[in-house]
């Protein structure tokens, strides 16, 4: 009886230090999965996703309360780069609520990181400024890299705050605390620190160039900028030479702007960084400066890219993005089904064995080990149709949901990011006769005269795109003069026309 005793104990000890053995090896797996994540947020944001996901997994899965926690921001980081802005903040609540963040500032500070860069895509920028002061806080007497990565970002978020509002002392105050940051030589452990800190100096020489209207400092940063990522492979390059193209732009010095703008969108095309918005930019102007230069040509090909990728900006579908995440999400609760029916079926193999050994010490127990062993693979197979019965129930669920629409009025009142792009399949012509009349008319924009075409009052507007009454009011007033109303003309009634016009 004492040699059963010793195998079974011995058979533990070694299952358990299988165990340990494994979850080091899940949270070193987790750590490479956070890397991969920042990797492609900016090339690939479906397939960061995946990764962030895949980590939470498996810190569920060893139960390890610090890496779930971080698994959860790095999900609503990707996810609010996707633009689903309400799923990212439901994500940093998850995590807030994690009794183990109480105990982590450096958690805390990127949860209000990551909160910040919602805000500020609602336009919420009081709010930005708040969360972005706590982080500054909440790191005081901090010293890791990862604290000092989200302090310097801290530091730039306030002075672009101030910039934006024409408080350029402070802007340049922060400015200056966000230099002094970027030399701690804990950054040098952190991912793409090199471009982290060319951006910084491009803003820095933007505060100059448009804020104190000094040319020679702007160009001192912007040079240096690029001088920072130069000889940096991993580093993208297109802030600095985008900043230098400005510059030339400004000196009327068309033939250089010209140059560092092609840059650009090379370093773009060559990284493929997935900033739709910006390369869209950088095509119009390279466009003007072709038709300043007079090779109509070429600015007649850049103005059809810009096009291109305005559309795909405006068209793009928030609800096949939602979709996509929707299932990656998803896919959490089966792989979790999946780990527990792993971890039952360890702990069955190591019962299995047990009676395995048994069996040489109780030879008359033969029949009702059997039955035992039977029994277990019969449960074991019932638990796999349920869980794949499961799957197929929640599946169906989605579908139907995902199949659900709704009409223009409901999704404007709904704030639904689908909107503009249902409004196009309505009436596909809107776009392109506006540009007709002037191709300079944004993405925004035309947003705003969907709003005007369905008869939407300001104030309604307002309240939508969380911006003041008189904003609205003024942003209409340009919109008139882009499109050469007059002064009588009524906005939504000309629209109307315009339609019906063949």
């Amino acid at each position: 009886m004492n040699n059963f005793l010793l195998k079974i104990f011995l058979l533990s000890s070694c299952f358990f230090s299988v165990c340990l053995y494994a979850q080091d090896k899940n949270r070193q797996k987790i750590d490479q999965l956070f890397k991969l994540t920042e990797k492609y947020s900016w090339e690939n944001r479906i397939k960061a996703l995946k990764y962030a996901q895949q980590a939470l997994t498996i810190a569920e899965k060893i139960n390890d309360p610090e890496k779930k926690s971080y698994s959860y921001v790095y999900i609503a980081q990707v996810l609010s780069f996707l633009g689903v802005t309400d799923s990212s903040l439901d994500y940093l609540s998850k995590a807030s609520d994690e009794r183990y963040t109480s105990g982590d500032k450096v958690l805390q500070a990127f949860i209000k990181q990551e909160k910040s860069a919602n805000f500020g895509r609602l336009g919420l920028n009081d709010q930005v400024l708040k969360e972005n002061e706590q982080i500054i806080l909440l790191l005081d007497q901090i010293n890791t890299p990862k604290a000092a990565r989200i302090r310097l970002r801290a530091y730039g978020n306030i002075a672009a705050h101030y910039m934006n509002i024409g408080e350029y002392k402070l802007a340049l105050h922060y400015t200056n605390l966000a230099e002094n940051s970027s030399k701690d030589s804990l950054l040098q452990k952190t991912e793409h620190i090199k471009g982290a800190i060319s951006n910084l100096q491009v803003n820095k020489g933007y505060l100059y160039l448009y804020g104190y209207k000094n040319q020679d400092s702007a160009f001192y940063y912007f040079k240096k900028a690029l001088a920072t990522v130069i000889d940096e492979k991993e580093e993208s390059k297109s802030s600095a030479f985008k900043a230098m193209g400005e510059y030339y732009s400004l000196r009327q010095n068309q033939e250089k702007s010209l140059h560092y703008y092609l840059l650009a969108v090379k370093d773009i095309e060559n990284r493929k960084l997935n900033i739709l918005n910006y390369k869209a930019e950088l095509f119009k102007k390279i466009s003007d400066l072709y038709a300043k230069l007079g090779h109509t040509k070429q600015s007649e090909s850049f103005l059809e890219l810009y096009n291109r990728e305005n559309q795909i900006t405006v068209n793009s579908n928030p609800e096949n993005i939602r979709k996509a995440v929707d299932v990656i999400l998803s896919e959490t609760n089966k792989t979790r089904d999946d780990e527990y029916t792993g971890i039952v079926t360890i702990f069955l193999t190591l019962i299995i064995m047990v009676i395995i050994i048994s069996i040489g010490h109780h030879q008359s127990r033969n029949k009702k080990i059997k039955k035992v062993l039977e029994q277990t693979e019969s449960r074991l197979a019932m638990k796999r149709r349920l869980i794949a019965a499961n799957e197929a129930e929640k599946l169906l669920l989605q579908g139907k949901i995902h199949n659900t629409s709704g009409e223009l009025l409901s999704l404007v009142k709904s704030r639904d990011l689908s909107f503009y792009h249902r409004f196009n399949e309505i009436y596909p012509d809107f776009q392109r006769k506006l540009l007709l009349i002037n191709r300079d008319i944004s993405s925004s924009e035309f947003i705003l005269l969907a709003y005007v075409y369905l008869d939407i009052e300001t104030k309604d507007i307002a309240d939508l795109t969380y911006k003041s009454i008189r904003t609205v009011q003024n942003r209409k007033y340009n919109l008139r003069k882009k499109l050469g109303l007059k002064s009588n003309q009524d906005f939504h009634i000309w629209l109307k026309e315009l339609m019906t016009d063949l």
